[in-house]
């Protein structure tokens, strides 16, 4: 075995146990998270957990080398991509879904509103559009095509995915290049006395 697969395989422990305790630390928020994920698509989870690994396999690619200049200014940067992703994405989720019953036993499921309203729904709503609410949505059975266009529907849909993938591969550059580079140091022996 190659001594850079060895290498990337002792990363993925160091990273596996700082997962865990970052999860077992955040038990509570994590739990609460699980609420907070976008709509659309069911399987939300997998991608983002796939894009993770394929994010910590160019950290470990690209800046298990790299200078403490460059790693630096990747960690700002991760960190700031971070903080901007995941303020957008709470500001979509606020502003742009809403709780819906989803069938007869009472399941509620999370729904994406649009931003442009379908002309019916702006001529009745002519002050209020598009920032619509749960008394128009019960008013048409909490179906939000009969408010807004698909098309701004949609979007919302792609900008709640992409934010909230922005901010997984931020927060995962941000550990994985941090981790990259302080594997370095690990690695090296002591020196013998002498």
């Amino acid at each position: 075995m190659s001594q850079g697969f060895v290498g990337f395989k002792e990363l993925l422990k160091n990273y596996r146990y700082l997962i865990f305790w970052a999860v077992l630390a955040a038990a509570p928020i994590t739990l609460a998270f699980a609420e907070v994920s976008p709509p659309w698509p069911s399987n939300v989870a997998a991608l983002t957990a796939v894009l993770q690994l394929v994010v910590f396999v160019l950290c470990f690619q690209f800046f298990s080398s790299s200078p403490r200049r460059t790693v630096n200014r990747v960690l700002i940067l991760s960190f700031l991509a971070l903080l901007v992703s995941s303020a957008g994405y709470i500001y979509l989720l606020r502003n742009f879904t809403y709780e819906a019953r989803a069938d007869a036993k009472g399941t509620i499921e999370r729904r994406v509103k649009g931003f442009v309203c379908t002309p019916i729904a702006q001529q009745s709503n002519p002050d209020t559009c598009p920032y619509l609410g749960k008394p128009e949505l019960n008013l048409i059975e909490n179906r939000p095509d009969g408010l807004w266009t698909q098309r701004s529907i949609d979007a919302v849909h792609m900008a709640l995915v992409a934010t909230w993938m922005l901010a997984f591969i931020s927060l995962t550059s941000l550990l994985g290049v941090f981790l990259a580079y302080q594997k370095r140091f690990g690695a090296r022996k002591p020196r013998a006395a002498g």
